[in-house]
């Protein structure tokens, strides 16, 4: 097996189990790629904060990409290689046109503190928006005008039921450009509609893209493996890709399904991917 190669690989729903923990056989994978000198990438959506809460110092990775792309960390230095932000007029823009279409929205501050941020809350019906907002609240703020003077932000993140989380998508998107906008299902209640917000040309492929560029690897040999919608720029940078079993039905249209992640399915997709 070459050693110029790279597997990425989704973290929550994809590598880690339900119970939020990485079963053996996925640690065991990951200690193999590093014996043969493959490099080895999470990339989350999670924030740097949040992610050294799950994984310990000693996780047998080379580097996190975390927030979705917005920074990048060599894991074993913990040194901070990339972080991007959205500028000034990026946050005002943003805000007004989220606020114009009434939509419940947090704008997080920059890396990396951006496990902090402030809420806009239409106080219409929305329990997954009020379910984060619990979750995290000894990090929020209200929404106020300190907002509009922010210089930079992390990112932003609109949640709305699913029923109508395809509608806002689609009213809101085009008044977004050119920012990074990206679909995910909430990891709370697994259904609702997450839009998280990034500057333009950041994504989990694009961190991952130079990572690969750093170590002088080519796309076709590197592995992505995801389980949702946040990954499907991920998965369509890697020269072999897979998903989960646990994945929705229209990603396992145009991927490969290997097995849940509670039955090691990352573990599967690297045997099937270094025995092909």
């Amino acid at each position: 097996m070459s050693a110029q190669r790279l597997v990425a690989t989704d973290l929550d729903g994809t590598l880690f189990s339900s119970k939020h923990t990485c079963s053996a056989a996925n640690l065991a994978a990951l200690r193999m790629l590093g014996e043969c000198g493959v490099i080895r990438v999470i990339a989350t959506g999670r924030s740097i904060y949040s992610a050294r809460k799950v994984l310990p110092l000693d996780m047998p990775i080379d580097y996190l990409v975390f927030s979705s792309g917005a920074g990048v960390i060599e894991w074993p230095t913990q040194q901070m290689l990339r972080a991007a932000h959205l500028s000034a007029e990026d946050i005002r823009q943003t805000a007004q046109v989220l606020i114009e279409h009434q939509v419940d929205f947090m704008v997080h501050a920059p890396i990396p503190d951006n496990h902090y941020f402030w809420y806009y809350a239409t106080n219409r019906e929305n329990p997954d928006f009020l379910r984060r907002l619990n979750w995290y609240r000894e990090v929020a703020a209200p929404f106020d005008e300190s907002v509009w003077n922010l210089e930079r932000a992390c990112q932003f993140v609109a949640i709305e039921p699913a029923a109508s989380g395809v509608a806002m998508y689609e009213r809101v998107r085009p008044h977004l450009e050119p920012l990074t906008v990206i679909r995910a299902t909430s990891p709370f209640d697994g259904e609702s509609f997450w839009l998280e917000i990034f500057p333009n040309g950041i994504s989990k492929a694009s961190a991952c893209d130079w990572i690969a560029q750093q170590h002088q690897i080519r796309q076709t040999d590197t592995l992505a493996i995801g389980n949702d919608y946040n990954d499907l720029a991920l998965l369509a940078w890697g020269g072999a890709s897979y998903v989960v079993a646990n994945a929705p039905a229209d990603l396992h249209a145009i991927y490969p399904a290997v097995a849940s992640n509670d039955a090691d399915g990352f573990s599967e997709a690297i045997n099937l991917w270094i025995n092909h």
